[in-house]
């Protein structure tokens, strides 16, 4: 199966402090899954985890690590996009531009989307119907 992935989830998945959330996708239940992140991906999950090393949640080695471990998974960047699409759905859900581009790849894919971000889920539940 393919999904689309958000940096939210995939961090919350190599953060050692984060805890487990009940229902929530884990990283082994989606090995050997064919995963889509749009471009924007790896400059998040970077930014992500750098804000976390300056709040001594993370070493630059646990980054390293951490990236290793994203770097493995079958992670496939998805450079089309629809710009007027991504701009819609922003305004239509008071989405990021960034949440805006996940949703628009899961739209266009018609591939489930994975988040821990709410307001994303429920965009993506009210644009999917």
């Amino acid at each position: 199966m393919a999904l689309v992935v958000d940096a939210s989830l995939v961090a919350h998945w190599l953060l050692p402090d984060e805890a487990a959330k009940p229902g929530t996708p884990t990283i082994d239940g989606v090995k050997g899954e064919a995963l889509f992140v749009p471009a924007i991906f790896w400059y998040e999950l970077r930014n992500i985890f750098v804000v976390c090393e300056r709040r001594s949640r993370l070493s630059p080695e646990g980054t390293s690590l951490a990236l290793s471990y994203v770097q493995a998974l079958d992670i496939s960047i998805d450079f089309q996009h629809d710009d007027a699409l991504i701009l819609s759905l922003a305004r239509a859900h008071a989405l990021t531009v960034y949440d805006a581009a996940y949703l628009e790849l899961a739209l266009r894919k018609r591939l489930p989307l994975l988040t821990l971000d709410t307001k994303l889920n429920t965009a993506f539940v009210a644009a999917a119907l």
